[in-house]
């Protein structure tokens, strides 16, 4: 009876929730399917698709059994984080991590490009320097490189 119960849910959608929910922090196509997988594998959750691009999942589950937190739950234990049903206060939690990220990203090009543009003066001007022309190099580069 319960197996002619769970076909009859499915095929007619019954006591089924359809959500959309915003994930960031995929990095690739296999991030995608790694969510995918593990919200397929929770109990109450009927489908899941997870697309890469759009940085969202659509998920059918069985709001008796499962609720947004513990879908968030799943794909903060599979290493992503969870923002919430699609909704403008997630939409802009995205777009704040985004611009972050993009300045972030922007500091770190402007000063390996000064930096890179004091190790090309130092290399062809012919400075006699107390130190080094190897060692002085190297404590330049050093944290340029750990930063950028």
């Amino acid at each position: 009876m319960i197996e002619i119960n769970s076909w009859y849910r499915r095929v007619w959608n019954m006591s089924q929730t359809e959500k959309t929910v915003r994930i960031t922090g995929m990095h690739c196509a296999n991030c995608a399917l790694t969510i995918e997988r593990k919200l397929k594998e929770y109990k109450g959750v009927e489908e899941a698709k997870v697309n890469f691009a759009n940085e969202r999942a659509e998920v059918q589950f069985d709001p008796a059994t499962v609720s947004i937190q513990d879908i968030g739950g799943v794909i903060e234990e599979a290493g992503y984080r969870f923002l919430g049903a699609d909704s403008e206060a997630a939409a802009a939690e995205q777009e704040k991590q985004r611009e972050r990220d993009l300045r972030t990203k922007r500091n770190r090009f402007i000063v390996g490009f000064a930096g890179s543009g004091v190790l090309m003066t130092l290399m062809y001007l012919p400075v006699a320097l107390p130190i080094d022309h190897a060692y002085l190099m190297l404590l330049i580069t050093a944290p340029l490189f750990w930063y950028v």
